[in-house]
């Protein structure tokens, strides 16, 4: 039979991979200076978060693998070692799986959803919570698209407490059974309400939302109650101009590599570009603000999004010029911070700048 005859007869074979987190990819140059073998130490490979740049922009949000093979006989037969090696769940064949193209990350869906959340901008926490359905891998564009008219319905009905009930509505459509509508989930959740039990916070104490910077995504959280200090007091009402940010693997633990791996490119690739170019959060702009003393070994810091208050403008070049002048240790990061320690008694978490 001809080579094109019984190309066209073969069904492909594809692996699948149901992953729990994103899985971490990295580079290498194919031809490499050696120092005398591959075991010489050399920073020799890079830690990036997508293949390529149409990869990058669905990467975020899904994280599923799929390869087609077309010698299907020796890989799923290694991978049936590999696995068992593993101790993994030996992979399940035979099975048929339907392949289409759904396009629910396209950049024209993806800018839709944008500017929806941009429209959303006097109801700022109840537009985070939609994005955390997009950015937690709870639902796609296509489901946000067919939600919007009763959420819109639910912020003119209910806006007080909109943002609270979107708030559960997350956490109830992440943990939904197999096989209900994702409609019909967020119809129980109206019926029942459940955005009327969030008790206030205590004194001194504040409800904060929680973004983690991964290598390859965000992720959203909250707002959970945090301890306030003496900024957040001072802009009484804006809290949710307020966002804590931390800096996680993908398992969300404290980054970590093997030491062939150029650690410290990646870290001012993904963190630093963060740090200075700041982060677009459903429909705002976050600039770094501060890190504390308590939560810098955390890699936690905090950002936020300028607003107008009675005294003024408030950004975060604005709030780090009214905590005093510290020129003169600005140049030294942990002096910085404890002059500003020093200064500040009634600021429970010392601000300070990150030199980088």
């Amino acid at each position: 039979m001809p080579a094109a005859q019984r190309s066209e007869n073969i069904i492909p074979l594809v692996i699948c991979f149901d992953l729990f987190t994103p899985p971490i990819i990295e580079t290498e140059d194919v031809n490499r200076t050696l120092n005398g073998c591959w075991s010489d130490s050399k920073k020799f490979r890079d830690r990036v978060g997508a293949l390529h740049p149409g990869h990058e922009q669905v990467a975020p949000y899904a994280h599923h693998i799929r390869i087609m093979l077309y010698s299907p006989e020796d890989p799923v037969d290694n991978l049936k070692v590999f696995c068992r090696i593993a101790e993994l769940r030996p992979p399940i064949t035979g099975v048929s799986i339907e392949a289409t193209r759904q396009e629910f990350f396209t950049s024209r869906k993806l800018a839709w959803v944008q500017t929806w959340l941009k429209s959303l901008s006097s109801n700022w926490p109840v537009a985070f919570q939609i994005e955390a359905l997009l950015r937690n891998g709870v639902a796609n564009t296509t489901e946000l698209k067919d939600l919007r008219p009763k959420i819109e319905e639910l912020i003119r009905r209910d806006q007080p407490v909109a943002a609270r009930i979107m708030r559960f509505f997350v956490i109830k459509a992440a943990s939904r059974p197999p096989g209900q509508p994702f409609q019909k989930c967020f119809e129980l959740v109206i019926q029942n309400k459940l955005g009327n039990v969030r008790p206030e916070a205590p004194a001194g104490r504040f409800y904060c939302h929680h973004v983690t910077v991964t290598p390859t995504r965000l992720i959203f959280e909250g707002p959970n109650i945090m301890q306030s200090n003496r900024v957040i007091r001072k802009y009484e009402g804006y809290e949710d101009n307020f966002i804590r940010v931390d800096f996680r693997d993908e398992d969300r633990l404290q980054y970590r590599w093997d030491r062939e791996v150029d650690g410290a490119k990646f870290v001012r690739h993904r963190v630093g570009r963060i740090l200075k170019q700041g982060l677009d959060i459903a429909g705002r702009h976050f600039e770094f603000l501060a890190y504390s003393q308590s939560a810098l070994r955390e890699h936690a810091v905090w950002f936020v999004s300028s607003f107008q208050h009675t005294t003024g403008r408030v950004d975060a070049q604005t709030i780090r010029d009214s905590l005093g002048d510290f020129s003169g240790c600005i140049t030294s990061p942990s002096k910085y911070a404890a002059r500003m320690a020093v200064s500040q008694l009634q600021f429970p978490q010392a601000f300070c700048l990150i030199s980088f």
